[in-house]
């Protein structure tokens, strides 16, 4: 596909498929529920709060035209270290992703697949990882191929969680909610910040900015319409969880497949499996958008010289590709057979979700510094107010004691302190390759 050939629809559902509504209703659903509930609560919490973290991207994309997205951003209007130090966060955020939903679908099919305590069991990881094998495949078929299907399967998936959480509701149990505690304590935090982790995706149309037709208008406005679409679509469907649910919420604690046995108990096999199905390819989705806006991200950085490589330049990313590969695989296999798939899912999502927070708490300082020069006011309020929540969200979630925590914070604090390392290792002994780095904005969107 090139330049300017994604339309509305297309940047829309970049940003709906990097939601994964599906996967937040089995997934996040229920590790919100082992911090919070009711867990409606956190969700139109995170949901009206994440707007703070959705007014950047919006900003970004009036302002500037680059598929690298927020690094672009932070170098090209704010300063180059900046800029740099986004984009090895971002490669670890990138890197990490494929290896929290492979995870997902792990523990879905430990759930559904006969004899998953057995022989199979030893199976599932080589199953899961062949499946997220087909989705690089995919995205490796270039930006037609992988828009094709965001679209086709993003509209289908939305439809049936209508549908599904309808379903819940006529079918929902009464039950006494008890509150998890103090809205100031950690378990709320914790819980908001997966929360804002399944909004995390909204901005990453950004990403296709570059091959989005008049993208300085069209991709905020995509940017905005996902965020209302799967905003609404998420509480709604928490409330109607949370009620189906009802005196068994304290089960899914800790067991989040518990809602799919509840499906198989009201609503029969079949709808059971259909159920599953869209799960499934929630996960894929969301995969297939994430490595969509990773892809376009990676050839954009080395083009700007942060990665030296002129095939990834060309788009040619075999070896980028080999990696994620390999990575996913070590990962997925070292969680499974140690602490679980879910366990794994909650540290290695729970890493992601900081690691966004801190590429957008660094994106909102250098877009308030940017607001101050142009005299913009709401580019002087919103985001600083989101600065200071996500910094609330970061020092609540990692005061937390769970050992998921502890081992989340630990690989955090390794990728950040390994980035400034990197950083400064590059300004003082690799200065003429650090002062190649070039923040280029695409020139023929920019004149538009």
């Amino acid at each position: 596909m090139v330049e300017g050939k994604v339309g509305s629809a297309g940047s829309v559902m970049q940003s709906i498929g990097a939601v994964g509504p599906m996967l937040n209703v089995v997934g996040i659903f229920a590790i919100i529920s082992a911090f919070w509930r009711p867990i409606w609560e956190v969700v139109l919490f995170a949901f009206l709060v994440s707007f703070l973290t959705v007014y950047t991207p919006m900003k970004i994309s009036e302002k500037v035209t680059s598929n690298g997205g927020y690094y672009s951003y932070n170098g090209i209007a704010g300063r180059k270290s900046a800029g740099v130090f986004v984009s090895y966060i971002y490669l670890a955020y990138g890197f990490l992703v494929l290896p929290a939903i492979t995870l997902f679908m792990s523990g879905v099919l430990i759930t559904v697949l006969p004899d998953s305590s057995g022989i199979l069991f030893y199976f599932i990881p080589l199953i899961v990882v062949s499946i997220s094998c087909l989705e690089l495949i995919i995205i490796s078929r270039g930006m037609g191929v992988s828009m094709r299907y965001i679209e086709t399967f993003g509209i289908l998936e939305i439809s049936f969680l209508i549908v599904a959480s309808f379903l819940m509701i006529l079918h929902s149990n009464s039950y006494s909610s008890v509150g998890s505690g103090s809205f100031l304590g950690s378990g709320f935090w914790e819980g908001t910040m997966f929360g804002v982790l399944m909004f995390s995706g909204l901005g990453s149309s950004i990403f296709i900015s570059e091959n989005t037709k008049n993208s300085r208008v069209m991709t905020g406005k995509s940017i905005l319409i996902a965020y209302l679409a799967t905003g609404a679509a998420m509480v709604f469907a928490s409330y109607a969880v949370q009620s189906f649910i009802g005196p068994y919420i304290s089960g899914y604690n800790g067991n989040p497949f518990i809602l799919i046995t509840l499906i198989r108990s009201a609503f029969g096999g079949i709808f059971m499996y259909i159920f599953i199905f869209f799960a499934l390819m929630s996960a894929a989705n969301l995969v297939v958008s994430y490595l969509n806006a990773f892809r376009n991200s990676m050839v954009r950085m080395a083009k700007d010289g942060i990665i030296r490589s002129e095939r990834v330049g060309k788009g040619n990313l075999s070896v980028f590709y080999l990696m994620i590969f390999i990575l996913n695989g070590v990962l997925v296999t070292s969680f499974y057979f140690t602490l679980g798939s879910f366990d794994g899912f909650v540290i290695v999502s729970g890493c992601v979700s900081l690691l966004f927070l801190t590429i957008h708490s660094i994106s909102n300082i250098t877009l308030t510094l940017r607001s101050i020069s142009y005299k913009d006011m709401f580019g002087k309020i919103i985001p600083p107010a989101s600065t200071v929540f996500l910094a609330v969200i970061m020092v609540m979630s990692l005061s937390g004691s769970g050992m998921e925590t502890v081992l989340t914070d630990a690989i955090f604090a390794f990728i950040i302190a390994f980035s400034i390392l990197f950083l400064a290792f590059m300004r003082i002994y690799r200065k003429n390759q650090y002062s190649g780095i070039n923040f280029i904005e695409n020139v023929r969107q920019s004149s538009d």
